[in-house]
């Protein structure tokens, strides 16, 4: 329009500072995110050898209400300083090399304290460069209705930039938060903020399950392209309060179930044109149950740069059922240029490849729902088993006849899970292998119990004690079957039926009750007899 310059207002740094995220934590991660820009390009320029040579330290002092969070990447040039870290949403990230993109993020920590402060130097300089934010005075300004000063204006009027000396061997940006009001604890909570940096952090694997899991696995699957795609995943080493090298929560086991991780699934996931969009793994378990929300590791999570985007329940509504995500660990990669974050990292910002992603991962969703699915079927299988194992080495029934019958039945229902339809799969065929083992575990008890039960001691005549017993040609001195004097008044399908009423009333019944229960059992035999 002609003759007319557009203002834009002061109420944009309100929105910059003060309501950008919802979440006090994504701070955290959003200078941690530029961190992680920092040194990639100090190791595409030569001053880091690698990336997991990049070092973030992050610095909580709650006494002080203060937080530093320092990196060693690239660092800023003097003359680049004022360009870079005072002009809003002018930043030169792409969002496909680097994890930033909009140059907005760098302001978010000012909504929780009283100054916001950048040093930064670069190799070779000996100054450091320091640009303060005075936020009581912005928001001053911001809540004066009568103010109409612009946002540019306010950044002017806020800020106070200044340079002192530093050694020319020395690069690195450094952000402090001072003045952190309490009111926003959990920033000021060491161990919250070490959680919340493990799951969300562009981090490394645990060494354990790296060893163990991720190795072995990529081996047996045998295809280079994921040895590759997994070695392209960029990581640094994050410190919190001079802690050990922070390293993504993943360990051996679900930690919300108990089960086992028997190994990892790989996936990728293509264009129709074959173009890569995103890889992925999954934890192969027993699946055993839903992983409960108390389990912070719980769902496969969307990652972009190694960077979490969004909240573990983010891909929950691509599965044919939400819950179905809370069967699983894993991870999705974002590794296509136009898969970005939007503006909040809330998710992927709207583009045709983001659309194509996820139809494709729905399908590839569905799939994981038939696995746990199938897993179901066969744990209530082998849960039959079970009963069945643990009513004969009790004692609660001891016609092993009968049992074996039921351990068949039970064993007749895995085999037809195994052969459904939705098993056929390499992963299905694995966990149904899985729950066999628990089975063929569970009746090696038997063979253990019989091998454990000492044979009777029958006491010499000359022994001065109660004489012994006398036995009928027809039973036998091991004999202890209860129900047996029922033998003389009903059918054995009569005596089944009462027994196995007789052995889940026990199943059932609390233990410092069972002896009570066992003295009414012998009564109603003996009743039954009488009868």
């Amino acid at each position: 329009m002609e003759n007319y310059n557009a203002k834009t207002g002061k109420h944009l740094i309100q929105i910059l500072m003060f309501s950008m995220y919802n979440d006090q934590r994504i701070i955290y991660r959003e200078y941690i995110q530029n961190a992680y820009d920092a040194i990639n390009k100090a190791v595409k320029d030569g001053i880091l050898s690698q990336m997991k040579d990049g070092i973030v330290d992050v610095r909580i002092d709650s006494d002080a209400q203060r937080i530093i969070i320092k990196d060693n990447g690239i660092g800023i040039k003097s003359n680049e300083v004022a360009e870079k870290l005072l002009n809003i949403a002018d930043s030169r990230k792409d969002g496909i090399t680097s994890a930033g993109q909009y140059g907005i993020g760098r302001l978010a920590g000012a909504g929780y304290c009283r100054y916001l402060r950048f040093k930064t130097s670069a190799l070779g300089e000996n100054t450091a460069s320091i640009i303060s934010f005075d936020v009581d005075f912005a928001n001053q300004i911001i809540n004066d209705v009568e103010d109409e000063s612009s946002a540019t204006e306010v950044i002017d009027i806020i800020t106070k930039m200044e340079t002192v000396p530093e050694k020319e061997s020395e690069q690195y940006f450094e952000v402090t938060l001072e003045g952190v009001s309490k009111e926003y604890r959990e920033l000021l909570n060491t161990e919250a903020v070490t959680e919340y940096l493990r799951e969300v952090a562009p981090i490394d694997y645990s060494m354990k399950f790296k060893n163990v899991l991720v190795t072995p696995s990529l081996k047996q699957i045998g295809n280079p392209l994921y040895s590759s795609l997994y070695d392209s995943i960029g990581h640094v080493s994050v410190y919190v309060n001079g802690s050990t090298e922070l390293r993504k929560r993943y360990n051996l086991k679900i930690d919300g179930t108990g089960d086992e991780i028997d190994s990892l699934d790989f996936f990728r996931v293509d264009t129709d044109n074959g173009d890569l969009l995103a890889w992925g793994w999954y934890a192969v378990t027993p699946y055993t149950k839903q992983i409960p929300v108390s389990d912070a590791n719980r769902g496969i999570r969307l990652r972009k740069h190694n960077i979490q985007l969004g909240t573990s329940d983010l891909l929950n509504k691509y599965f044919g059922e939400a819950r179905g995500n809370n069967y699983f660990y894993g991870e999705v990669f974002a590794v296509h240029p136009n898969l970005r974050p939007n503006s909040d990292r809330s998710g992927l910002a709207p583009t045709p490849e983001t659309e194509v992603l996820f139809d494709k991962l729905r399908l590839i969703f569905k799939n994981l729902g038939k696995l746990y699915q199938v897993a179901n079927n066969a744990k209530n299988a082998v849960k039959k088993v079970a009963l069945a194992v643990d009513k004969l080495t009790s004692g609660i029934e001891t016609d092993e006849q009968h049992i074996q019958a039921e351990i068949k039945s039970a064993e007749a229902e895995l085999s037809k899970v195994e052969n459904s339809s939705n098993a056929q799969s390499q992963v299905a065929k694995r966990v149904i292998e899985l729950h066999k083992t628990k089975a063929q575990e569970k009746k090696n008890e038997i063979k253990e119990k019989k091998s454990s039960t000492p044979k009777p001691m029958i006491k010499p005549m000359d022994t001065p004690s109660i004489a012994p017993t006398p036995v009928s040609p027809t039973s036998s001195p091991q004999q202890t079957d209860i129900y047996e004097p029922l033998r003389e008044k009903f059918t054995d399908k009569e005596i089944l039926l009462i027994r196995r009423a007789f052995t889940y009333m026990t199943l059932a019944c609390p233990g410092a009750s069972k002896p009570m229960l066992e003295q009414l059992k012998l009564h109603a035999i003996n009743q039954l007899k009488l009868s």
